[in-house]
């Protein structure tokens, strides 16, 4: 016990930078929210500061768990909810546990979140560049201080690579609105955790250890990022795919039987997961799901501009140290893994020219900037530091200074834009306790507000109720006449008239596009023709919707009650009649649909 003992505290001396760097970044994650619940005292009731994308999506997916609907095959809709989901829910599920287990509230467990798990990912990075560095005895100080800015450079400076948005807060022309993006709840943080911890596992493979451990934390790691995201999981299988054949070329066979093990057990984990979705497969509307959320047909190459500076600074410095000094080696292990990392960035964005498919190629960026950021470092330790020690230690130095200085003023600058409107907000709480404490458990609303998926979103994420509309609607299975039905319901609920909707199209030609659309990639310019054909006949179906009793039309899926953000239209109301108003606040209105 004695010399466990002794061997943890020689480990946590040894990454002491790594701990408290780690700790500093979980703190700056939660401050802000801290702040604001503390800032607000009694008048705080729970709704938190959600300034990341879809963080409320998020939420809903982790409330429909808890309402007993853990396949979330339908997180906003009350009729989809028996099918198959297409990204069957794994990692959150993890925050429902201390809520069904202890009783904490899941804005708690959330608020948490955000401070372990920036800081996981923190230590995480932390860790895999300390053991690339290989770093001996006398050099680990200075080896934890490199690796400690590769940490902060992923955590904390993530968005450095944007330099026009950098050069536009260096003019002050421009400032952050949302918190940093390791806060936003489920991914890609924990996509970034299992992806350092998985290639902390392979490298020690690499170097040459086989014990167990290794495999089988990188098979478990492998097989969370299968069941939860697909650009974590195909950026890791590509680095091991690419070790494998390095290894095979060396005749390291040991080395990839460990490699084919730690994918065989990420197989054999995840397989729950790979059943669900072979069934999703089979639904006759999966095609179109697919689409929505991004699988785009296509051999089209991309070029990441980033990935492309730190491509040219390896060759360059590659080639200094192998042809100019003679002192790379044709396998040394840091630049070979080095060049792992690099190629398989290379490879997920341009996949598709072989395969002919992509899925949404923006969001490997979660995970190949982190990767250069770590090959910068070790490039400066390895290579650049043994020239010029002097200007490495200056220039990781700067990188760090730099990091550090962008996160605290995106926290600060978040946290001052969202203070004043969530502050405002805090009368959501009593909205949310009518439907929490009145409503039917998975009772349906249908939502009349100016930004159409706001309070969409809200109300399946706060409450235990369904929306009739929402933009959420990516990933549900379901035929997509069924969206449109649903979004004509919400413009004639507007008061949108057979008279007034093509100018309606016309003002408003965005919203309805988004509402209409069967290819994700649409929203990048790329040609969407089933979009097309259904916004050019859009008018003429809407002006024969008009024509059904509204009552009636409203039928066609379950619905107990409207939301309204101001007053409905006189016309609307009327043509309504069976509309009770049971709750009111801050010019915000409900509605029960009484049943005849």
């Amino acid at each position: 016990m004695r010399m466990h003992l002794k061997l943890l505290n020689t480990k946590i001396r040894q990454h002491a930078a790594g701990i408290v760097v780690s700790l500093f970044v979980a703190l700056l994650a939660v401050a802000p929210h801290i702040l604001f619940s503390f800032s607000l005292g009694p008048e705080y009731r729970g709704v938190h500061m959600f300034a990341t994308p879809n963080e409320e999506a998020y939420i809903a997916i982790m409330q429909e768990i808890l309402d007993g609907h853990p396949s979330t095959a339908s997180m906003p809709f009350f009729e989809y909810k028996d099918k198959f989901p297409l990204l069957p829910a794994t990692l959150a599920h993890l925050y429902t546990f201390p809520v069904k287990w202890f009783g904490i509230s899941l804005i708690s467990v959330l608020l948490f979140s955000k401070f372990l798990l920036p800081g996981l990912l923190c230590f995480a990075v932390y860790l895999l560049t300390f053991h690339i560095l290989e770093a001996d005895d006398s050099q680990k100080s200075k080896a934890g201080f490199y690796a400690s800015a590769a940490a902060l450079m992923v955590t904390l400076g993530f968005d450095l690579v944007d330099y026009r948005s950098v050069w536009a807060y260096l003019l002050g022309s421009a400032s952050p609105e949302g918190f940093f993006i390791w806060t936003r709840p489920v991914n890609p943080v924990f996509g970034g955790i299992l992806l350092f911890f998985f290639l902390l596992c392979v490298w020690n493979i690499y170097r040459g250890l086989r014990e167990k451990r290794w495999i089988i934390v990188g098979g478990l790691s492998l097989s969370l990022m299968m069941a939860s995201y697909v650009f974590s999981w195909t950026l890791a299988l590509t680095i091991l795919g690419l070790c494998f054949i390095g290894a095979f070329f060396k005749h390291q066979y040991k080395e990839c039987r460990a490699y084919i093990s730690i994918f065989v057990l990420g197989l054999l984990f995840s397989l729950p997961y790979w059943l669900r979705a072979l069934e999703a497969a089979q639904d006759q509307w999966y095609p179109e799901a697919a689409a929505r959320i991004g699988l785009y047909l296509t051999r089209e190459p991309h070029l990441n501009l980033f990935v492309l500076a730190v491509t040219l600074l390896f060759a360059g410095i590659s080639f200094i140290l192998y042809f100019k000094k003679g002192i790379l080696g044709s396998w040394t292990r840091w630049w070979s893994f080095s060049f792992f990392l690099i190629l398989a960035s290379w490879i997920v964005y341009n996949q598709q020219v072989i395969t002919g498919r992509e899925i949404w190629y923006y969001h490997y960026v979660f995970y190949t900037i982190p990767l250069m950021y770590v090959v910068v470092i070790v490039l400066f330790w390895h290579a650049v530091r043994l020239r010029f020690p002097r200007s490495a230690l200056a220039a990781v130095g700067f990188m760090a200074i730099a990091s550090l200085a962008l996160g605290v003023f995106q926290q600060v600058s978040a946290y001052q834009k969202n203070e004043p409107i969530f502050r405002e907000r805090q009368w959501y709480a009593d909205v949310f306790a009518f439907f929490n404490t009145q409503a039917q458990k998975d009772c349906v609303v249908l939502i009349n507000e100016e930004d159409i998926s706001w309070w969409s979103n809200l109300i399946p994420a706060f409450t235990h109720c369904n929306t009739y509309h929402s933009g959420e609607n990516q990933s549900v299975l379901a035929d997509p006449e069924d969206f449109v039905y649903r979004y004509m319901s919400v413009l004639r609920l507007r008061g949108i008239t057979k008279d007034s909707i093509h100018g309606y199209l016309a003002t408003h030609k965005q919203e309805v596009e988004h509402a209409l659309q069967f290819q994700l990639q649409h929203t990048l310019g790329l040609p969407d023709p089933k979009l097309q054909t259904r916004f050019e006949r859009f008018a003429d179906d809407y002006i024969r919707f008009m024509d059904t009793d509204f009552l009636e039309a409203l039928s066609r899926f379950r619905i107990d009650y409207i939301l309204s953000e101001g007053p409905l239209d006189k016309t609307v109301f009327a043509s309504l009649s069976s509309l009770n108003l049971v709750f009111e606040e801050h010019e915000m209105a409900v509605f029960h649909l009484q049943k005849e």
